[in-house]
């Protein structure tokens, strides 16, 4: 049944209804809204942390192979000094032999 438009009454009471859910709809939305943003948060913090473990993945990876180079860089200059011994003991047999041979000579 319509309102009667002569009675003032019956047009608040319309309009009341109306006001009534319209504010429902609007809260609705706000609560979709804050659901969606809730969601977009999540997504984000995931995104986040994925983001962060492969960086943190790569930072160990890089890490292991900077100890593995400067364990190589180690084992490099302990073979170098090794080396480097021999060749000078060597090099001290070789000259005393040669005065050696030199003194017998003359």
């Amino acid at each position: 049944m319509p309102p009667d438009n002569n009675k003032p009454e019956a047009t608040l009471a319309v309009i009341s209804t109306q006001l009534t859910m319209m504010n429902q709809n609007i809260m609705e939305n706000f609560k979709n809204i804050r659901d969606d943003i809730k969601r977009m948060e999540e997504a984000n913090r995931a995104n986040l942390e994925n983001l962060e473990s492969r960086l943190n993945t790569r930072i160990d990876s890089t890490n292991k192979r900077v100890e593995t180079l400067e364990k190589e860089e180690k084992d490099t200059i302990a073979t170098k000094a090794r080396h480097g011994v021999f060749a000078g003991g060597a090099g001290a047999v070789l000259t005393y032999g040669v005065l050696e041979l030199i003194k017998r000579l003359h």
